[in-house]
């Protein structure tokens, strides 16, 4: 299914105001950034935190990540045209960003926890975590990533399909 180019009425001085491609796709191209980053970060975190010796730099997640940050990120897609909207500046953003993550965080580690199919625990590693769910020393990541998460919404906003020829003939 074809959707419509990006019109003029959904950008305001360059950034977009409502989201212009559909939300499956919003959906999948935010879960695979998000993805991708966390196995960017965990292969780094892990070089560092192992005396920086495994050149290997082997990142890791779960499949159960995918869906969360899917669903996550489209869901502060819509805190993201909100607070542009009304005019909260960008830390403000940011620290709405950053409680959204823990919650949405602790929200499925909850789910996730009993099935033993959470695939973090932060309780080994840091003094200021719930149940080792949430930890307080990765505020500022979250925050930073939040704001970060802006320009995802943008590029993926700015994106438009236009099919082919041939794919038009099979719609």
């Amino acid at each position: 299914m074809a959707t419509a180019a990006v019109s003029s009425t959904h950008l305001h001085a360059g950034v977009p105001q409502g989201p212009v491609v559909a939300w499956p796709y919003r959906t999948m191209f935010y879960a695979i950034c998000s993805f991708y980053m966390e196995v960017v970060w965990t292969a780094i975190f892990d070089y560092v935190a192992g005396g920086m010796i495994d050149l290997r730099l082997r990142g890791y997640s779960s499949i159960w990540s995918f869906f969360i940050y899917g669903v996550s990120m489209t869901l502060m897609e819509k805190s993201y045209f909100a607070l542009r909207k009304r005019g909260f500046g960008l830390p403000i953003r940011g620290l709405v960003y950053m409680m959204s993550t823990f919650a949405v965080e602790l929200l499925f580690g909850l789910v996730l926890k009993p099935l033993n199919a959470n695939s973090w625990d932060y309780s080994k590693q840091f003094t200021y975590h719930y149940h080792g769910l949430i930890a307080l020393e990765y505020a500022p990541l979250w925050f930073i990533s939040g704001v970060l998460f802006e320009y995802q919404i943008d590029v993926c906003n700015r994106m438009t399909y236009r099919a082919t020829p041939q794919a038009r003939k099979k719609e």
